[in-house]
């Protein structure tokens, strides 16, 4: 699988002018990448919660792979005697270093 170029963010949360079923349509956008003034649409009819949560996936992405570069430096420099420690980070890492293999669509 190759790997997936992300839309540069920060992707914005957006509450549309019009209800869908039970609660109002939200969606997320982002800049557009040829004109600083307009926005092009990541995804429409979500709730806002999705919506929200959508919108905060670049920095979230960032902070993972941020914390699995961090974690790792420590695990490599802790005491071998503290195995348990060390299994459940390296446990860990691995869980987050999948999920951002996931977001990018191929190897991390």
């Amino acid at each position: 699988m190759t790997q997936s170029t992300i839309t540069p963010g920060p992707w914005q949360f957006e509450r549309m002018m019009f209800a869908y079923g039970a609660g109002a349509m939200c969606g997320v956008s982002a800049p557009h990448p040829h004109d600083t003034k307009s926005r092009v649409s990541i995804a429409t009819g979500m709730s806002a919660a999705d919506a929200r949560l959508l919108a905060a996936a670049p920095e979230l992405l960032e902070a993972l792979q941020d914390m699995i570069y961090h974690a790792r430096h420590w695990v490599s420099a802790i005491d071998p005697k503290y195995d348990g420690t060390v299994h459940t980070m390296e446990k860990i890492i691995g869980m987050a270093a999948s999920v951002v293999v996931m977001a990018k669509g191929g190897a991390e």
